[in-house]
């Protein structure tokens, strides 16, 4: 095993529904609430907190369901993002991309 800390090391869950989304979205917003303040004035990135974020299986939430994700609403991912950014900006921000990234794959 890779001592790496921004190597998950662990399984991914599968998130199926927006539920699961949200639930998933709330236990990630809680573990980036603890320090955010220090990380933010000593600008530290959210590794720990991005990597939950992708164990806790939100990276595959926008994959279409044909390829085995739940594929969720527009309206579950903004309210993912709320969440996430309320309890820390940065980790609100980071993944943004990905998520337009796969919008962009999915309509071309």
């Amino acid at each position: 095993m890779s001592s790496n800390p921004s190597v998950i090391q662990t399984p991914v869950q599968l998130i199926l529904n927006d539920q699961q989304t949200i639930n998933a979205a709330y236990q990630v917003a809680d573990f980036a609430l603890e320090e955010r303040n220090k990380r933010d004035q000593n600008r530290i990135l959210p590794t720990e907190q991005i990597n939950q974020f992708s164990q806790k299986g939100l990276g595959g939430i926008r994959i279409p369901k044909q390829y085995g994700g739940a594929f969720v609403s527009n309206k579950t991912l903004a309210h993912v993002f709320r969440i996430l950014s309320k309890a820390d900006a940065n980790v609100g921000q980071i993944p943004q991309n990905q998520f337009g990234l796969l919008n962009f794959i999915n309509i071309t």
